[in-house]
């Protein structure tokens, strides 16, 4: 019994280590294209997803990979090679904990579930709906940005170290050179976020 109730207790403590907000960075062994992605980045990060529920019962991430939806962190964890914990350093929430965490996940319900993914990486591109398109990192600074009192701000996108290969990837669209993106190796670099720990090698 005593054994059990330690078992227990742990593990609610880990889960309580989890918040939402924070940031997991990933990436997966059989992917070609993130292979690239991390090349082109100067990262060990091709993809990434935002805790968005954390509570003694469940941790639900969020990401964009073929459309925008939830999966336990469990789940998420396991289906990659690597993942880490970042977190949002301390005062840079623009309202109470509390209240992000309620907020943030209403935001995510209203706003973002069930959008598709964007393969051509472009920060405006919508579908036939108008509804938008969103790649993860995308997605991430779109989710959090009105909760943060520093904003995450746009960088100029580079493909040219996989040339090639990207010219195969996008076929007659447009390569978005210099166009207004993110990435998840410069997301893992923005002064907002700091390293919690790696979650799995």
């Amino acid at each position: 019994l005593f054994l059990l109730f330690f078992l227990i207790t742990n593990a609610n403590a880990n889960a309580m280590n989890f918040y939402p907000g924070d940031l997991i960075f990933t990436t997966y062994e059989q992917c070609m294209v993130c292979r690239i992605i991390e090349n082109e980045t100067e990262s060990p990060y091709s993809h990434m997803g935002v805790i968005i529920k954390s509570d003694a019962h469940e941790i639900l991430v969020a990401d964009s990979l073929s459309q925008v939806t939830t999966t336990p962190l469990k789940d998420f964890i396991a289906k990659a090679s690597l993942a880490v914990l970042y977190r949002i350093k301390p005062g840079l929430l623009n309202l109470p904990r509390k209240d992000f965490d309620h907020e943030i996940y209403q935001n995510y319900k209203t706003r973002f579930d069930g959008l598709s993914y964007d393969k051509f990486f472009s920060w405006t591109n919508v579908d036939e709906k108008g509804d938008e398109l969103l790649y993860c990192s995308e997605f991430v600074v779109k989710l959090l940005n009105p909760f943060l009192s520093t904003k995450v701000k746009t960088k100029k996108m580079n493909y040219t170290k996989n040339f090639a290969f990207w010219q195969r990837y996008f076929g007659n669209v447009p390569i978005p050179q210099d166009k207004p993106g993110m990435n998840p190796g410069a997301m893992s670099r923005l002064p907002q976020f700091e390293l919690v720990k790696t979650l799995k090698q």
